[in-house]
């Protein structure tokens, strides 16, 4: 191995790749860096070699198959790539070994740090060595002083360096602020620097010679006031600080009351340096002071008025009075109330009291885009404030931030898309409802609602607890990130870890979680406080399977069997671990229907058959409304089937449309006698208000048992005058009970941690997806396996993949009707007109020209007919521009008849976009280097999802030609990942503008083929291209010609299969 190493590496003094044992310690765990470090021993590390800012490998491990690794110093630190499936640390061992190898394993320490906090400052000062950071003076002798710090993406930082000994120096970052380590990554990188230019005086500074006597704030562990005086400091001096601080140089006296009494006496010594974050420290502790006042005067406020505050136009029950008081006198808090229980009329009328108060002008409320207009609705009716929703182009959503409204409503992905146009509003007080979609701290969405600045917010969610604490850790974050403080921390007090792993084994010290929680969370069941609510009665149906939905069951059962069972072996690969999610789902859709894996097998299902009982009684016979659920909207389809043969009225909700069209359906569902049933996926299970059925029937059982809730109450809630009747189908002896009987961990872990009443302390961890297969069909013995057993004193390190999901789909949910619409009622039939027949409309391309006409005199009057473009030719149009001589020119899609006879008969002529596109690309010389934008195209929203259609089909041929090239040129890894891509273009084009980005794996297996949009086998075809390109596409290691060929032949009949 070594000779590998010298003969493949070109030896750089300064390479990232080389690190200080202790350096290399502070990347993973104790176990994972001893691990990597013995592997790198064993001679496990093949083909090591450096290259390009990367440093790339074969690992030898449990697997027949090598791992491929690769270590990219991205100009800040290092960012490891492995063929494993480890997740739970940045580092796994292969990549540790790599490092271990390529710094030469007798430089590895035989001892890593023995603490969290140990390693977690190790980590800093690795990241402060390696990042490439650059810093200058700003103030002070070159060496103490303060320092502007700049990192290779180009953020800026203060560093203010006082002491070479002690944790006592200071950064503007976060990470500084909420560590509790008294250091971050630019602060080291500064002392690494400095220590590297003046070693003499460094050493003498960490001797505690040359420093000032100095007054600071210490931000290590619980911020506080310190001194450190020094060996110089006069007698006099250490007289007067005895008096104010104890043996160990911490401030004695009040932060507030007597530091003003201290600086009045500490300013006759001259050469005592008292730093501006002391009295920044003593304006924090007021202001924490001044709010828990506040939160008391608050709650005086609305028991002086009874709860009634002026403006709102409510009357409201006792329990949401004391959360509207919680929210506003707590200021930043969670209300996380059960389903039902009128949050957001809640969070309005504590916003109504701010306003109120003249604490806040301007509220910013981040929502699901399906319940915008809900917001706004119940904004105008409860407090009467004016409302505005954000929605439409940049330059509309720019106009309505500009508005400075009370009220300002925006959807999680327009937020996201146009986060730089919200300085404009300037809120002061942010709401954010379901914010269950910010669980995952290591989503984009999460970090970037996080950084929105207010001195309020009110954060809404009646599930904060899903799957893990952490969900719930990261939602506090965005109420205050002290309250648990940093995660290192959180997870050394509440985790516990299973022997010799990093996985959670389960959690502790609940007890002092919920007292943490206390003051900034209020939770309240609906059986607590809605003791008028009708009663909820539950049953549960189960159904027997027909034969053929028992083979396909067990066939995905024991191909999921199989793939569990290697994991009791080694760690699974990423393709493993999809392949084993795609059949546990396979598994369920079985349960429901066989056609739905099947097109072959015989139609209807014992559950559709049962559910056809439940309509006539419910409906026919008992002439009550019910809401029905299902997971998968082709399921759903064939229920609405039943309903027809029925003559039941009905309305069906699922995702690929605009929002706004749910208004119709709710009210058709309300007011329409003979619309007796609601069929949802579960992007209706939020934010709907269906009070108006009193039965609630689920098709299948959800994997979370949050879910199941949330479609619950949205019947049994707030308003609802009848029992409400919960109906679950299940079907008997099948994936669907196996997973029902120990789904129960997530709920024992949620109501441990979050009800305010509960006296557990600590509860085993919910099971990973490979935990849930095992469980499910390993330990039953479904199949039996028998593995060779190698590495079998190691442990399999396979955790549960982070996940990012979204509650429900992004843009909101599509809208059709069943039988008996009402003539009467054209709001209720929520159905589009056909679309016209391609060949009505000419094909995209470039015609000829004609010139331009006349320039009419610049800056004089447009045609007055110009401004009617828009609405003849709607989504032909681009945009009508008048150019800087005065001529108009209609931007279209192709010119034909239909769009020059227009253009020219409203004074402009037609000119493809494919034309004045290119034209841009002159600059000044350009006829539209000026043009003045007159008016912009309708594009409806059928156009628009066929416009984004034809851009996906564009594109899977353009990555298709690019994949050709590659293989021809020899390039076959190449080939596969471009091949890869022009499959997962012309895939999206089978998907809604609103629904979620989802990793490929999700969308082909829970988006795509339960919808019937994309067969199983194209399915399958994508996925084996997507593990392969991951493989190959980050390795050195070519992959051989006949598979790149194969991947090849399945893209080109994919894209040429799905083109619109």
């Amino acid at each position: 191995m070594e000779g590998n190493r010298s003969t493949a590496i070109e030896r750089r003094d300064r390479s990232p790749f080389v690190l200080r044992p202790e350096t290399l310690a502070a990347l993973a765990s104790e176990r994972i860096v001893a691990r990597g470090i013995a592997y790198a021993r064993a001679g496990r590390v093949e083909e090591l070699r450096e290259h390009g800012g990367r440093l790339e490998a074969r690992v030898l491990g449990s697997h027949k198959e090598p791992y491929l690794v690769r270590v990219e110093h991205d100009g800040e630190e290092l960012v490891p790539t492995c063929t494993c499936p480890f997740d739970w640390e940045p580092f796994c061992k292969h990549a540790i070994a790599v490092l271990a190898a390529r710094a030469g394993v007798e430089a590895a320490p035989e001892r890593p740090a023995e603490s969290v906090r140990e390693l977690e400052l190790h980590v800093r000062r690795r990241r402060g060595e390696t990042g490439g950071f650059k810093f200058r003076r700003l103030s002070g002798d070159g060496v103490v002083g303060s320092f502007e710090v700049r990192s290779p993406s180009g953020e800026r930082y203060e560093v203010w360096v006082r002491s070479f000994a002690d944790r006592l120096n200071r950064c503007s970052c976060l990470d500084y602020a909420t560590s509790m380590l008294g250091t971050c990554k630019h602060i080291e990188a500064v002392l690494v620097g400095l220590t590297r230019r003046a070693k003499k005086r460094v050493a003498a500074l960490r001797a505690g010679r040359g420093l000032p006597p100095m007054i600071v704030v210490t931000r290590e562990d619980t911020p506080r006031i310190v001194a450190r005086l020094g060996a110089e400091a006069e007698p006099a001096l250490r007289r007067f600080a005895a008096r104010w601080f104890d043996a160990e140089g911490v401030f004695r006296g009040d932060p507030v009351e007597d530091l003003p009494e201290f600086l009045a006496g500490a300013a006759r010594f001259r050469r005592l340096v008292v730093y501006p974050d002391v009295e920044e420290f003593s304006r924090e502790v007021a202001e924490r002071r001044r709010m828990e006042r506040r939160r008391d005067e608050v709650r005086e406020w609305f028991a002086e008025r009874q709860g009634r505050v002026p403006g709102v136009r409510a009357k409201l029950y006792p329990y949401q009075v004391e959360g509207a008081a919680f929210l506003a006198g707590a200021g930043r808090a969670l209300l996380a109330d059960d389903m039902g229980l009128g949050k957001t009329v809640q969070a309005i009328v504590a916003a109504r009291a701010l306003f109120e108060r003249w604490e806040v002008h301007r509220t910013l409320v981040v929502c699901p885009a399906s319940l915008k207009h809900q917001w706004a609705s119940e904004i105008a009716r409860f407090a009467g404030l004016d409302a505005v929703v954000v929605q439409g182009n940049r330059e509309a959503r720019r106009e309505a931030f500009a508005r400075r409204a009370s009220f300002t409503i925006v959807n999680y992905e327009l937020l996201l898309r146009g986060l730089d146009l919200l300085p404009a509003l300037e809120p002061d007080l942010l709401i954010v409802d379901e914010a269950q979609r910010i669980k995952n701290w290591r989503t984009l969405t999460a970090a970037r609602i996080k950084s929105i600045r207010t001195r309020f917010a009110f954060v809404l969610t009646g599930t904060p607890l899903e799957n893990r604490l952490d969900d719930l850790y990261s939602i506090l974050q965005l109420v205050s990130p002290l309250v648990l403080g940093p995660l290192w921390a959180f997870n050394e007090q509440f985790l516990v870890r299973e022997p010799g792993s990093v996985r959670p084994a389960g959690y502790k010290n609940l007890g002092e979680l919920r007292r943490r929680l206390r003051p900034v969370m209020l939770r309240r069941d609906r059986k607590e406080v809605l003791t008028q609510l009708p009663e909820r009665i539950d049953a549960r149906y189960t159904v027997s399977l027909w034969p053929e939905q028992q083979e396909l069951m067990l066939d995905h059962e024991q191909q999921a069997a199989a793939i569990a069972a290697r994991g009791r072996k080694r760690p699974l690969t990423p393709q493993e671990l999809e392949q084993l999610a795609m059949h546990l789902q396979l598994a369920r859709m079985a349960c429901n229907a066989a056609s739905l894996l099947d097109p072959r097998a015989r139609k209807g299902s014992p559950k559709l058959e049962e559910f056809a009982r439940l309509v006539e009684d419910v409906c026919v016979d008992g002439g009550q409304k019910a809401v029905v659920f299902s997971q998968f909207e082709v399921f759903q389809r064939m229920a609405a089937e039943v309903a027809d043969r029925l003559d039941v009225g009905y309305v069906r909700l699922h995702g690929g449309v605009p929002s706004h069209k749910r208004g119709a359906l709710i009210e058709r569902f309300r007011d329409d006698p003979d619309c007796k049933l609601f069929f949802s996926t579960d992007a209706g299970g939020v934010g709907l208000n269906l009070q108006f059925a009193s039965t609630v029937i689920n098709l299948e059982y959800p994997w979370n048992p949050a879910v199941l809730e949330q479609r619950i109450g949205r019947v049994h809630r707030l308003g609802q005058k009848n029992p409400v009747h919960v109906i679950l189908l299940v079907a008997e002896d099948s994936t669907e009970t196996r997973i029902e009987r120990i789904l129960g961990a997530k709920r024992g872990l949620f109501q441990a941690a979050i009800l305010p009443d509960a006296s557990v302390d600590e509860v085993q961890a919910p099971q990973s997806c490979l935990s849930l297969a095992q469980v499910l069909f390993v330990d039953r013995e479904v199949v039996e396996e028998t593995l060779p057993a190698e590495d079998a004193a190691e442990p399999p390190e396979e955790v549960e993949r982070a996940e990012e999901s979204s509650s429900q789909e992004a843009g909101g949910e599509s809208v059709s009707t069943g039988s008996r619409p009402e003539p009467s009622m054209p709001h209720a039939a929520a159905v589009e007109s056909p679309a016209p027949d391609a060949s009505s409309r000419p094909a995209t391309g470039t015609a000829a020209v004609r010139p331009i006409p006349a320039a009419r005199a610049p800056g004089g009057p447009a045609p007055a007919d110009a401004s009617r473009l828009p609405a003849i030719l709607g989504s032909r149009l681009d945009r009508v521009v008048e150019l800087a001589d005065g001529r108009i020119v209609a931007v279209v899609d192709a010119v034909d008849e239909v769009t020059r006879t227009a253009a020219e008969s409203h004074g402009a002529v037609a000119m493809p976009r494919a034309v004045v596109e290119p034209l841009s690309l002159l600059g000044d010389a350009s006829p539209f280097a000026r043009a003045k934008v007159l008016a912009e195209g309708l594009v409806t929203e059928r156009d628009a999802e066929a416009e984004r259609r034809r851009e996906a089909a564009a594109l899977a041929e353009r990555k298709l030609r690019a994949a050709e090239a590659m293989f021809a040129a020899e390039l076959p890894a190449e080939a596969i990942v471009a091949a890869r891509d022009a499959m997962l273009a012309a895939v999206s084009g089978l998907t809604g503008a609103s629904e979620p980005d989802l990793p490929a794996a999700r969308l082909l297996f829970e988006v795509l083929v339960p919808a019937g949009r994309l067969t199983l086998e194209k399915a399958a075809l994508v996925a084996k291209a997507d593990g392969l390109a991951r493989a190959y596409g980050t390795s050195s290691v070519s992959p051989p010609a006949p598979t790149a060929r194969s991947v090849l032949e399945d893209a080109r009949r994919i894209v040429a299969e799905l083109q619109p």
